[in-house]
């Protein structure tokens, strides 16, 4: 009975991370970096930002920002910055109330420009989108949920922009319903020299800019809108996270000469890369053990493809 729950539940997470991919323009697991795993390797920088565990309590498996001046820098690409319609999703622990940005796509003081989802003091999600103008509700259109964040606890927020009047919050799976606000254009218009942050709002007239207090994990973006189907996928697969990600450890961690999997991933194609993303060895399992001893010292990234996985490992 318990293998064929695992037999399931291994299908079920390959038919959900194929269509999860598709659209998917940046994955950052925010394993105490910010590199992009996905093919489009929009590898960010962290600007004082630390590892944290994750809502699993798995270690440097997060970003925790200290509402000081931390925050991550993401490059100006044109794929960060998608037209309608676009779909962003993460999970987040805020430390206190506060009125500050989890993401925005064109970081530029005083002015409106690209899209950006954030936090009001009352602890209000909400999503935005600017049409260039100078701060201010005659340059964007918004929309804020009507469900609360709680404070000191992972949730996961889901935001889905189709136009103006017509975008969805979801927080913790469930649709944070919500009022419309903003006198802006009804397009969007993106910056050509604005760059993408987490966690850092843009000064508003003589206002200094915000930075948040919390933790950050898995962030994703598409270029369409995730579907309702995917979302309760996604949902009812999320409950299972921490049995999958214990499914997929790897050990040692750090190891000298070889990784060992559990028997299941015996004969599975995998890879390996750099932190950057560069491919530097693949192959198929054998005996439940990868063979790493060539390999230089350092932190690299493990690609199981029966799992749509990533793992970060360290060979020493």
């Amino acid at each position: 009975m318990k293998k064929n729950y695992f037999i399931l539940f291994v299908l079920l997470i390959f038919n959900l991370h194929s269509q999860i991919e598709n659209g998917r323009v940046a994955f950052y697991p925010l394993d105490g970096d910010a590199i992009d795993i996905s093919s489009n390797q929009l590898n960010g920088t962290l600007i004082g930002a630390v590892p944290a565990n994750d809502r699993n309590n798995n270690l440097n498996s997060a970003l925790t920002f200290d509402g000081v001046n931390d925050y991550v820098s993401l490059p100006n690409s044109q794929l960060l910055k998608p037209q309608f319609p676009f779909s962003i999703a993460f999970w987040a622990k805020i430390n206190e109330s506060e009125a500050t940005v989890f993401y925005t796509s064109d970081y530029i003081d005083q002015y409106y420009y690209g899209f950006w989802v954030g936090i009001t003091l009352e602890n209000e999600v909400h999503i935005n989108f600017g049409d260039g103008g100078n701060s201010g509700t005659s340059s964007r259109q918004s929309k804020v949920a009507s469900q609360l964040l709680p404070v000191g606890s992972w949730h996961h927020i889901l935001c889905v922009v189709r136009s103006a009047n017509d975008m969805d919050i979801y927080i913790d799976c469930e649709n944070a319903g919500g009022n419309y606000s903003g006198e802006g254009e009804l397009q969007m218009v993106y910056s050509s020299s604005a760059s993408p942050r987490l966690c850092n709002a843009v000064a508003q007239s003589a206002l200094d800019p915000t930075f948040m207090n919390g933790s950050i994990d898995e962030l994703m973006i598409w270029n369409r809108e995730v579907t309702l189907e995917e979302l309760k996928s996604f949902c009812r697969t999320s409950s299972l996270k921490a049995e999958e990600e214990l499914a997929l450890n790897v050990y040692p961690n750090p190891a000298e000469e070889e990784l060992n999997l559990s028997s299941e991933y015996n004969k599975s194609k995998y890879e390996i890369l750099t932190l950057l993303g560069e491919t530097i060895k693949k192959g198929k399992i054998t005996n439940s053990e990868i063979d790493i001893k060539e390999l230089s010292n350092g932190q690299y990234l493990l690609k199981i493809e029966s799992s749509k996985r990533v793992i970060k490992f360290i060979k020493q």
